[in-house]
């Protein structure tokens, strides 16, 4: 018995079954079309922006922000209209509310920080804005997907999911190709003037990297439903594969391979299998992990140097030392400002600590915890990590200790990683799918 196995009656009955709501077209309303076509539609937009307003001091509205806006008011009405929808979603209807107090959270701390130093940069509307387009407006995903659950919705958005990976995915690879889309530009990380990690449509290597491990466990855990085909499975399985491990080499990022290793362990300590099956997996995942290690090595320079120097430098590493170093600073500012200072202000929150060690003042430590705490202070904090408990117990409500439901927990314990080497997920191209993962566990009607 897994460590983390729980009881069978863990999760409501009706949940383990093959029937999710197939209603004909005339039976469906008009909103649930509608939001239908949104959720399926808001895959895509995640990634390719298209610019609906840019202007000057106002900044760049997208397709992706108009449909997460439009979907806030029409999930929580589903929510309020349907005693069976409120019962599916009676976990995941608070994740955007929390998201909602992490943003009033940041702003309070531009407030509780104007009040120690005149005129400081951060704004608290813009602050708050700020936060809900990074991470808050995406977070109605984890709602709107189980309340909207039904079997065409399934099949619509596996397809774009699949489709939008296999499209990121060629973006890195081939960047011409996105080049020529008329979409909203942000410029590649580049040293001189080549590229050389891969970004796609996303506008940092890292971000790419985890989006990638959290698109492949989403179509990995739709993929052992029994409603889907056996060559279709083949298909997604297929894809989900070739463009995280292209992703990973491409982006280099080390921050992405230590968060997909943390995932894979959970799974393999999580899932309910006999302890046989349990060695024979584990060394098979060892097996391919070191396959896939030499290979980056042999054919990616820079995933060597960047790989092999973490592993001999340790936390002397140049990158590492000054992450570590700013996370310091970070901890000991925020202790003298419990309700945050709001992002804008931490440059000038530590610059008097950052001088005294010959630091520049701090932006970000590259730690959402450490960020949050500074930025947003203890309530903000309590909210991030309220947002990661409710988001597993939303999964294990809806998919309980199936495969399906280990796997998209899986992308909690990823995405946590992740934070320890970033803001990620409250970064504007992450957090659509960490709530995706949380919302497509309404589909474990069909994991059994």
């Amino acid at each position: 018995m897994s460590p983390f196995a729980r009881k069978a009656d863990a999760f409501p009955e009706q949940y383990t079954t093959d029937m999710l709501p197939d209603r004909d077209t005339s039976e469906v309303s008009v909103i649930e079309f509608f939001a239908g076509w949104l959720i399926t539609l808001s895959v895509p937009a995640a990634i390719v922006w298209i610019p609906i307003i840019d202007r000057a001091g106002f900044g760049t509205v997208t397709a992706f922000d108009v449909i997460l806006l439009l979907l806030w008011p029409i999930s929580y009405h589903a929510y309020f209209a349907d005693k069976e929808t409120r019962r599916r979603v009676k976990l995941a209807v608070w994740l955007p509310l929390l998201a909602l107090l992490l943003s009033v959270s940041v702003a309070m701390g531009a407030i509780a920080f104007s009040s120690s130093y005149p005129d400081p940069p951060g704004v608290a509307l813009i602050e708050f804005f700020a936060m809900m387009k990074r991470f808050g407006f995406a977070s109605i995903l984890a709602l709107a997907i189980p309340a909207f659950v039904t079997k065409k919705l399934h099949r619509r958005l596996t397809i774009s999911l699949a489709a939008t990976f296999v499209g990121m995915t060629l973006f890195a690879v081939f960047p011409s190709i996105y080049e020529a889309l008329p979409v909203a530009r942000s410029a590649p990380i580049v040293e001189g003037v080549t590229p050389v990690r891969g970004v796609g449509a996303v506008t940092n290597p890292n971000d790419y990297a985890y989006i990638a491990v959290l698109l492949s466990l989403v179509l990995l855990s739709i993929t052992l439903g029994k409603a889907n085909s056996a060559q279709a499975k083949t298909v997604v399985r297929a894809i989900a594969t070739w463009s995280l491990l292209t992703a990973i080499f491409l982006s280099a990022s080390r921050s992405g391979v230590t968060g997909l290793g943390s995932c894979i362990v959970y799974v393999l300590l999580a899932v309910r299998i006999s302890p046989t099956r349990r060695v024979f997996l584990i060394l098979a995942v060892v097996a391919l992990s070191f396959g896939a290690l030499q290979y980056g090595f042999e054919n990616n320079q820079l995933f060597y140097e960047r790989v092999t120097t973490a592993l001999t430098e340790g936390t002397q590493e140049r990158n590492l030392a000054a992450r570590l170093t700013a996370q310091r600073i970070a901890l000991a500012t925020s202790l003298e400002h419990p309700f945050g200072t709001g992002f804008s202000n931490m440059a000038l929150a530590t610059a008097e600590r950052s001088n005294a060690v010959g630091f520049a003042p701090i932006r970000g430590s590259d730690n959402i915890y450490v960020d949050v705490l500074l930025g947003a202070g203890i309530v903000g904090l309590c909210s991030l990590l309220l947002i990661f408990v409710v988001s597993w117990k939303a999964i294990t409500h809806l998919a309980g200790n199936t495969p399906r439901g280990v796997l998209l927990r899986g992308s909690i314990v990823a995405a946590m990683t992740f934070g320890m080497a970033t803001v990620a997920p409250a970064s504007s191209f992450v957090a659509p799918f960490f709530f995706t993962a949380v919302g497509v566990s309404a589909f474990a009607k069909n994991s059994e």
